[in-house]
């Protein structure tokens, strides 16, 4: 069960997680999607995670991991 609730207006969003999945998931194309328009020249990281619901910490982890899995290859 997710529940999304808005506090008040441009104050902020809680997001509730319940049950058995308490993690959100990503396919590797949204992932992709996220870090392309986050590292876009011009593009603030902080906005797009807003925009996508992740947090910074998060793209740049995804990003850290898909440039070892490029240099693996």
């Amino acid at each position: 069960m997710l529940l999304k609730v808005r506090v008040g207006v441009g104050v902020g969003q809680v997001t509730v997680f319940g049950g058995p999945a308490r993690r959100r998931g990503w396919s590797d194309e949204e992932r992709v999607q996220i870090l392309s328009e986050a590292f876009a020249p011009g593009a603030l990281v902080a906005q797009v995670a807003r925009r996508h619901d992740v947090s910074t910490g998060l793209i740049y982890t995804w990003r850290r991991n898909f440039r070892r899995r490029a240099a693996a290859t």
